[in-house]
């Protein structure tokens, strides 16, 4: 049989928000939690692209996602522009991400520490998966 081996996973969601498919357990924006425990446990690293197509309900809670997991999140009303600065800003993080070295991990890094403040101040969702970056840790420190 199969047996995850841990590792980096960068992981694209297009969504309607209307999730019919999925297992109950991993069905929706709160299917999420049991999947990044599941994850977790087996050593991933994960980091979460995220395209809500639309009005979503749940929309908040897929960004705190994406930027707890150094990842990023793109609401997209009526059809994608990949000229807006959202796009922009989206589509090159995504695209660093795929590079190695100390800069895409800086800007991870940054993007994990940008969550770790709203969530503190009640301005995103906190997850019980999540773990918090040590204090003035590195970039390198990312999954720890």
């Amino acid at each position: 049989g199969y047996s995850p081996a841990g590792g980096k996973l960068r992981l694209v969601v297009i969504t309607d928000g209307d999730d019919t498919l999925s297992p109950r357990e991993y069905r929706g924006v709160h299917g999420m939690d049991p999947m990044m425990r599941r994850l977790l446990q087996h050593g991933y690293d994960v980091e979460w692209y995220i395209l809500v197509l639309g009005s979503v309900a749940g929309a908040g809670r897929y960004s705190a996602l994406a930027g707890a997991t150094g990842g990023a999140f793109l609401p997209v009303m009526g059809g994608f522009d990949p000229a807006t600065p959202a796009a922009r800003a989206f589509l090159a993080a995504f695209d660093r991400s795929q590079q190695k070295g100390e800069g895409a991990d800086r800007e991870r890094h940054e993007r994990r520490r940008r969550y770790e403040r709203d969530a503190s101040q009640g301005q995103a969702e906190r997850f019980s998966w999540y773990k918090a970056l040590p204090p003035g840790g590195k970039p390198g420190d990312i999954s720890s």
